[in-house]
């Protein structure tokens, strides 16, 4: 059976993203990562992928092949060019030249045009998926993929309704939502929110959006009986109105040690 290109818009340092690569590489597909944004790094966990920058900046490992697109295609590990790039990053983003030529968006076109995927997946909204539904607005027929997208917990819930954020968003939701060809959520609320706000295409119920876990290397990790476990780790961040960590902290700093 011939292999399936598949193009990932999402964030190559996300531990998600990583994940979710992992099972389409075990499945025998050629993937490859696009960055929406400017900036990236890689999860440790990303190896044997091509993954589309808008500039080098860092060298790359696990044997990733890092392709930046500014200001022309090229791909470099050599350290005295990651240096020249960060420099030439920084000068055009504060340039009226960066911001006008820089845009993410023609790079995503130029890549589904010159590589050709069959499946374009977009991971969460902010802003992958507005990217690929700016992309495909603008290609109309020649956008050729058919055009998955994963929603994500704050995608409609956060930022379609919050009084700060969603008079910008919703309108880039219910795009996404009216041109993506197939949706999948990761929760049956965003499953039944997508239709109330005019998904198109079809719903591909729900899954999880960190791709899973490697139950293999679980396995290795030491455990305890819960009633002899002394550690507690918080995962989250603190970020504007979404993250909420030090919240978290400030709980559990009030509760009554025992």
């Amino acid at each position: 059976m011939a292999k399936i290109k598949i193009l990932v818009v999402g964030d190559p340092g996300s531990i998600h993203t990583a994940r979710f690569v992992s099972l389409l590489q075990e499945m025998g597909h050629d993937i490859r990562i696009f960055q929406s944004e400017k900036y990236y790094i890689q999860d440790e966990h990303l190896k044997n992928i091509t993954i589309y920058v808008d500039t080098i900046t860092q060298p790359r490992i696990n044997n990733n092949k890092i392709i930046a697109l500014f200001p022309f295609a090229h791909s470099t590990n050599n350290s005295i060019i990651l240096k020249v790039a960060k420099f030439l990053l920084l000068i055009s983003s504060i340039s009226k030249f960066g911001k006008l030529n820089r845009d993410r968006v023609n790079d995503l076109k130029n890549i589904i045009k010159i590589w050709k995927p069959d499946i374009v997946f977009s991971l969460k909204m902010q802003n992958d998926g507005y990217t690929v539904s700016e992309a495909k607005q603008q290609m109309k027929y020649d956008f050729k993929p058919k055009w998955i997208h994963f929603n994500w917990g704050t995608d409609i819930e956060f930022f379609g309704k919050h009084s700060r954020y969603k008079n910008e968003h919703l309108p880039k939701i219910k795009l996404v939502l009216k041109l993506c060809d197939y949706f999948v959520a990761d929760c049956q609320r965003d499953a039944q929110q997508a239709i109330k706000y005019g998904l198109k295409g079809i719903n591909l119920g729900t899954h999880l959006a960190n791709g899973g876990f490697n139950l293999e290397e679980i396995k290795k990790i030491p455990s305890l009986p819960v009633n002899k476990r002394k550690t507690i780790i918080i995962k989250g961040r603190e970020w504007n109105d979404i993250g909420r960590a030090f919240t978290v902290l400030k709980a559990l700093d009030q509760i009554p040690y025992e």
